[in-house]
Order: structure tokens, then sequence, then C-alpha cells
């Protein structure tokens, strides 16, 4: 497939053919990919709203104190804070002990039914794959709604 260009009129006569087939090949495969990582961008997509309401500069008074839920991740494993109580779960040599982080926050859950928030505070030297399995074992104890923060001065 091609495009002829042939001039009229002058003493030489200019034939260029153009192949457009590359450039059908090229165009197609762009919008296949395209296509693809449109679907896969919404699929992990992590929604962050803003939890208050009210507009900037303004506080609302509420009447009763909200317990703070914290759970640090740090080198020496995790510390689970539920309002002023504080359980340390070290870990058991390099690993860190999951299935006591679930046996604590499933207490801390009991304590607090109606509470979905989850505040997982990160230290500095901790793995990705710990920090997305701290994540995971709160959302999977029915904490829904957790959010992630640095642990400087949360402790």
């Amino acid at each position: 497939m091609g495009v002829s260009i042939a001039s009229s009129g002058g003493k030489r006569s200019l034939d260029a053919e153009l192949n457009l087939v590359p450039f059908i090949d090229l165009l197609s495969s762009c919008i296949a990919f395209l296509l693809m990582t449109a679907v896969w961008s919404s699929m992990y997509r992590i929604d962050a709203t803003n939890k208050n309401s009210g507009a900037a500069g303004t506080m609302e008074k509420k009447d009763t104190p909200v317990d703070r839920l914290v759970l640090v991740v740090d080198t020496r494993g995790y510390t689970v804070i539920a309002g002023k109580e504080k359980y340390l779960i070290p870990k058991k040599g390099e690993l860190y002990d999951v299935p006591e982080l679930e046996k604590k926050l499933k207490q801390v859950k009991g304590y607090y039914p109606d509470r979905l928030d989850m505040n997982v505070a990160v230290s500095v030297g901790v793995l990705y794959a710990d920090i997305t399995q701290a994540m995971d074992t709160s959302i999977g104890m029915g904490f829904t709604d957790v959010s992630l923060t640095d642990a400087t001065g949360v402790i």
C-alpha cells in the first residue's frame, strides 16, 4: 500500500511512494498498549481522601475524645497503640510475628467494634514487603480504612 505523487507540467516528474504499513502497525500497537495500561491504572489506584469535612483552618469541637489506633512497624517489631495502651510484639529472629499481630488486632477490634480506621506508622529501615503485610493484616482484621504515615514522634 502506498501513495503516489505525480507532478504534471514540469520538466521532471516527481514520483514518490510512501509506505503507510509501518505507520499503521505502530499506531495499532500504541492503541493496544494505551488501552491495557488504562485498565491497570484504574484497578490499582489508592484513594486518598480528606477525612475532615470542615473548611481549611477551621476546627470542629467533638463531644467525646477519639482514641487513636496506630500500628507502628519498626525494626524491633510491631507496636499496637490503642488509646493510651501500648502493646509490643517483638520480631521472631528476622521475621515479624504476624500471627501474634492478628491476635492483638482482633482483641483491639473487640474493644472498638465500630472503628474502621487504622494508622500504620513506619520507621526508617523497614522493608516494603513488611509494610504491605502489616497493612494487609490490618485490613483483614476489619480495619478497612488504613492510612500510612511516618513513625517519627508516634511512640
